[in-house]
């Protein structure tokens, strides 16, 4: 075996010379030189690195792989300029090692290296606008953004040519717009193929997005209250749907949210509303709560503690807002 086969077999560390492995060598010999012996070393210590399950290690320290899939990811990641990019050429063959790619590889890899960098870090941003709930943007809104900015013509079109986004056909003649771009069906089962999914989380790309919905009653003549409880509902993540007066229910209407929160004070409430919000008890889970006041908790029919909060008291926000199993995690950021 050749000085030059020894450095491949070290690098690669997945030889097994009584199957293909010299062929193996072969083939790679070619993109073998003091340029990228170092790059190949990398590429392996990055793929049998601590992200890499046992089975992965074992596959490959084993020479159990597809020699043609392995061939093809090398000289894509070694020919790869933009660096960045590396990270998900590893990922799409760990993917294809595991089971989860049985065609279309070609294609796979032809997309990482055909569109930017630029363009591939669009990708999680549109995933999440997609499969979570932004808050002040919509999808739409999103993907008309991106196509509508003049730096981004390149990218947007690169994610048109390979399926990643398309043109909604217009009938009449009419010209296509911004608007008129959408996802492809395959947008989702390519796109994590080529990210971890710790790569495609809100947090991971800086996206603030709705964890619940909070639908809430209140007397709506004091809309101070219901503002602030709405300011406090927002600094965690949860969005404030419709409100509705608490003195004035008499009958059930069917809501779309995730929680009720109630806001008691010393007026009265008319036992027609507390049977309605009764009602709501046996769907939702309802937090009652008053402010700067100790009011009696005329719910009391309904399961929970009532919350008692003085304004700007952050101790008594955090014990409301902790009901909700949420995390702040700013809350407490502000050292004054």
């Amino acid at each position: 075996m050749s000085s030059i086969a020894k450095i491949v077999v070290e690098g690669l560390k997945i030889i097994d010379p009584t199957v293909k492995g010299v062929d193996l060598i072969q083939a790679l010999a070619e993109y073998v030189n003091e340029r990228n012996i170092k790059k190949i070393d990398e590429i392996n210590e990055r793929l049998l690195n601590d992200e890499a399950t046992e089975y992965e290690k074992q596959k490959i320290l084993s020479g159990g792989v597809d020699e043609e899939d392995y061939l093809s990811f090398i000289k894509a990641a070694v020919n790869e300029d933009e660096v960045k990019k590396t990270t998900h050429y590893i990922t799409l063959y760990r993917n294809i090692l595991n089971g989860k790619v049985v065609e279309g590889k070609g294609r796979l890899y032809k997309i990482l290296k055909d569109i930017p960098y630029s363009a591939v870090e669009l990708l999680p941003k549109i995933y999440v606008h997609k499969n979570c709930n932004v808050q002040n943007k919509t999808l739409d809104n999103y993907i008309a953004e991106i196509a509508g900015n003049e730096d981004l013509a390149f990218e947007v079109n690169l994610l048109l040519q390979y399926g990643l986004l398309k043109n909604i056909q217009l009938s009449g003649g009419l010209v296509p717009s911004n608007s008129n771009i959408q996802i492809s069906s395959s947008f989702d089962s390519i796109v994590e193929l080529f990210f971890k999914k710790e790569e495609l989380t809100p947090h991971s790309q800086g996206i603030k997005v709705w964890i619940k919905k909070a639908y809430i009653f209140t007397d709506l003549n004091h809309l101070d209250d219901l503002n602030y409880i709405e300011e406090l509902l927002i600094s965690t993540a949860i969005k404030p749907l419709n409100n509705n007066n608490i003195l004035t229910l008499n009958k059930f209407i069917p809501i779309h949210t995730d929680i009720i929160v109630c806001i008691l004070n010393d007026k009265t409430i008319p036992q027609a509303s507390i049977d309605v919000l009764k009602k709501y008890s046996k769907i939702y889970k309802i937090y009652k709560v008053c402010i700067n006041n100790d009011v009696n908790d005329q719910l009391e029919e309904i399961e929970g503690e009532l919350i008692k909060i003085k304004k700007g008291v952050k101790e008594d926000e955090f014990h409301f807002l902790s009901n909700f199993d949420v995390h702040p995690m700013d809350f407490f950021s502000d050292s004054n």
